[in-house]
């Protein structure tokens, strides 16, 4: 091995360039062989097609349940908005209002007779709906798909709320929190 390699390198010295000596000539066929096993089979690349459409059939289902995740956590999230709502009404001593449309949902504080919007609270200020979402304030009428008006919750300064029930509904999922005005605020799955 060491001769061929001092052959190469004297014929490179001498020449410039490099020409085999006659003994690589018998090695053509195993260097063709190589090539064709850097390859890869039919068999191979089916296998790796068949897994890839399972990984890929596993994260569509996975996104669907993300999507039918989002109006519950749309709910909770409104649920725990009321909520904060409802302890700051009774720690200020003054009365808050939440007005949801299809926009989405303010709330609003009376100050001296007038609602004003609260916009400096994170927690309280005007949200937009993730998606296109839908609301009736009671769930016998799901069905109905007639014009309301804003629906409009007062919440006041007294420990005990007035009871209510929103249903929000997006595509074919539909989800109601309900409030018996003494507990917590519950939403559910339709």
């Amino acid at each position: 091995m060491a001769s061929l390699v001092a052959m190469a390198w004297m014929q490179m010295w001498v020449t410039g360039r490099f020409r085999p000596p006659l003994s690589f000539a018998s090695r053509p066929k195993r260097a063709s062989w190589l090539c064709a096993c850097r390859g890869f089979s039919l068999i191979e690349v089916l296998v790796v097609l068949v897994l890839l459409g399972i990984v890929m059939s596993f994260a569509s289902l996975s996104l669907r349940g993300l999507q039918g995740r989002g109006l519950a956590l749309e709910a909770e999230r409104l649920g725990a908005r009321i909520q904060v709502a409802q302890q700051e009404a009774s720690l200020l001593a003054q009365p808050i209002r939440l007005e949801l449309d299809d926009r989405g949902y303010r709330f609003y504080r009376n100050q001296l007779g007038r609602w004003l919007l609260i916009e400096g609270d994170d927690i309280l200020k005007p949200r937009a709906w993730d998606a296109l979402t839908d609301w009736r304030n009671d769930p016998a009428l799901i069905a109905e798909r007639s014009p309301k008006e804003a629906f409009v919750l007062a919440i006041g300064a007294e420990p005990i709320a007035a009871p209510f029930t929103i249903v929000l509904l997006r595509d074919k999922q539909a989800v109601i929190l309900h409030s018996d005005g003494l507990g917590p605020i519950r939403h559910r799955s339709l």
